[in-house]
């Protein structure tokens, strides 16, 4: 496998396979810095607002250079990688850099949450058809118990 050609991200609704290179293009930082940018540029399919004022190609270059959003001077001064609003993205990030750190972990995928199930604990095994049927009666929506065929 060449430098790059990683697997990052497999989307198996699309039948999609993203690289680590693509990610690079994509974004201008590498995918282990991607809750980095995506705290900066924002996500709104997955509730992440985002940092105002903060671009792909903004957000990318400060990320590619200093690493994380922690690590990024509050001075714009310092920056050296943004020649266009400097000071409207520094004064936008010192402002809210709280609020950048807390979008940065609701973009970083969580590994090491405490599961006491086994896997076969864990296991999907359909619906209880006794109480769903009760519960769509109790909510006047029984006739629509034939279509949720597919849950039990």
């Amino acid at each position: 496998m060449r430098a790059g050609d990683q697997v990052v991200q497999v989307n198996q609704r699309l039948l999609r396979v993203t690289t680590e290179r693509e990610i690079h293009v994509r974004c201008g930082c590498g995918a282990a810095r991607l809750p980095d940018w995506l705290a900066l540029v924002g996500d709104p399919g997955h509730g992440i607002p985002g940092i105002p004022q903060f671009g792909a190609r903004s957000a990318g270059a400060l990320v590619a250079k200093f690493g994380g959003i922690e690590a990024i001077p509050a001075d714009g001064g310092r920056w050296q990688v943004a020649k266009r609003h400097t000071s409207r993205l520094a004064n936008s990030l010192r402002s809210r850099r709280p609020t950048a750190a807390l979008h940065k972990r609701l973009a970083t995928l969580a590994v090491d949450a405490p599961i006491s199930n086994s896997l076969a604990d864990l296991r999907w095994h359909g619906a209880y058809p006794e109480k769903l049927a009760a519960l769509t009666r109790a909510h006047g929506i029984a006739p629509t118990l034939p279509r949720a065929w597919r849950w039990l």
